[in-house]
């Protein structure tokens, strides 16, 4: 019995010692990983509704020279009490500074064959920021002297935001698809990103994932 004890103790010390010899870094990485990998569910008192929604983040177009820097998007499945489910999509599309926003066409390839979807919403600007070495700065507002400009990085990005919605009959396909990509266009260029393995996972976790009405009896 003593010996079991030990044992037991002696393996709880590892695991603390492992956990705790992990980079805070890599810890904070690995939440960020499993709460970009959620599906959230809400009830919507206010539409009668239940509501999931899941979050893809999109780096690599599969063009060469692409001005694409990275998409954030998030679906959004909307079920209204005896109403049909209704799909949502929200990008933010983030393109080097030098090239042309994002276009109004926006084309679902779901295993080879392409869908078109009809932008209900978008917006557009261009952001340019300055990056600054902390220290240089620091230290001319101490000796009151003047910034270095040459010290002083900018660049620009413009950023398109796009709001769409997506059919039954294309989820159903997307559904039973093993390849689903996303097309927009950008002046000359074509700007084509792949759900990768986990992202079309969690896309078809989103679409079955089971959501249930709340009334005052069963809350």
């Amino acid at each position: 019995m003593k010996k079991s004890i030990h044992n037991l103790a002696i393996g709880c010390l590892i695991i603390l010692s492992m956990h705790s010899c992990m980079p805070f870094g890599a810890i904070l990485i690995s939440k960020a990983i499993m709460e970009q990998n959620e599906i959230t569910v809400e009830h919507d008192d206010v539409r009668s509704a239940v509501v999931a929604r899941a979050n893809f983040y999109h780096y690599l177009a599969k063009e060469r020279n692409s001005p694409l820097n990275k998409i954030t998007q998030t679906i959004v499945r909307q079920a209204g009490l005896n109403e049909p489910q209704i799909y949502y999509v929200y990008d933010v599309v983030y393109l080097k500074g030098y090239g042309f926003p994002v276009g109004q066409e926006v084309y679902l390839i779901v295993d080879g064959m392409a869908f078109p979807i009809g932008v209900d919403g978008s917006e557009h600007e261009t952001i340019t920021r300055i990056d600054e070495l902390a220290e240089d700065m620091s230290t001319a507002i101490k000796n009151d002297q003047s910034v270095n400009l040459h010290h002083l990085n900018s660049y620009t990005q413009k950023v398109s935001r796009l709001s769409y919605k997506i059919d039954a009959e294309i989820i159903e396909k997307i559904n039973a698809a093993d390849k689903v990509l996303l097309r927009y266009y950008a002046g000359p260029n074509m700007i084509t990103v792949q759900f990768n393995e986990f992202h079309l996972d969690r896309l078809k976790r989103l679409i079955n994932t089971p959501l249930v009405h709340f009334t005052a009896s069963n809350q």
